[in-house]
């Protein structure tokens, strides 16, 4: 696939303006393009679309396309600020918020940082889980989307949005719903692979912060590690 160069000064331009539809069409596309690469749920996509790899501040020759932060606050309800329910997960470093987009109503999950300040090394850790992110493709871990650090003190991250929550919440689910032995089996079978994959690799990385809260679940219970990653130190 080729960039649009009209597309990228489009965007480029309205990042202080309000997007056009022909922009927000664009982006949606390409999200869920990437959506579908993942999990092979959208079946009514059409795929026209553009690259956008955007050259904007702080460009990264990512893997996922690059997101201007107002189309996520639109999706977003404004971070929750016109709507508390989009809000849907909250920790020490981000907050998450339910993206919702204009075209098809697909849902997101929109991981909004915190602690930025739009120093150096702080770009140079969001630069890091970009760049990893993007390049594991493990069935077991969760996809980026895309990304945004066009505002650098309110970097994000785009994941699919994963309905069935976290593992930990399902496992405090009793009675009807609640996780049989066998689909408990193949859940842990199915994070071990992942982080055999990660330790596995030319460059090992470990994951820093391994619990039931990090891990999401997919449509059919099927187990999506998220980040906290760190390069594994060798002798």
């Amino acid at each position: 696939m080729s960039v649009n160069p009209d597309l990228v000064t489009e965007v480029a331009h309205e990042l202080s303006e309000p997007m056009s539809p022909r922009t927000v069409r664009a982006l949606e596309e390409q999200l869920e393009h990437d959506m579908l690469l993942e999990d092979g749920n959208l079946s009514d996509l059409d795929d026209n679309s553009d690259v956008l790899t955007m050259p904007l501040a702080n460009e990264n020759a990512f893997e996922v396309p690059s997101v201007p932060v107002c189309y996520l606050a639109s999706i977003t309800a404004d971070f929750g600020a016109n709507d508390g329910r989009r809000l849907i997960g909250s920790g020490g470093f981000a907050d998450v918020f339910l993206g919702v987009t204009r075209r098809s109503s697909r849902r997101l999950a929109v991981k909004r940082l915190k602690t930025f300040d739009g120093s150096g090394a702080d770009c140079t850790i969001f630069d890091y889980e970009v760049g990893e992110l993007s390049r594991l493709k493990h069935k077991h871990i969760i996809a980026i989307l895309g990304y945004s650090n066009d505002d650098p003190t309110q970097p994000c991250l785009v994941y699919p949005f994963m309905k069935n929550g976290t593992l930990e919440r399902k496992l405090r689910v009793s009675g009807e719903g609640a996780l049989i032995a066998k689909q408990r089996v193949s859940l842990a079978f199915g994070v071990a692979q992942a982080l055999e994959f990660l330790h596995s690799r030319p460059k090992p990385l470990i994951h820093r912060d391994v619990k039931t809260s990090n891990i999401l679940l997919d449509d059919d219970l099927m187990p999506k590690v998220r980040e906290q990653l760190v390069y594994a130190r060798t002798a």
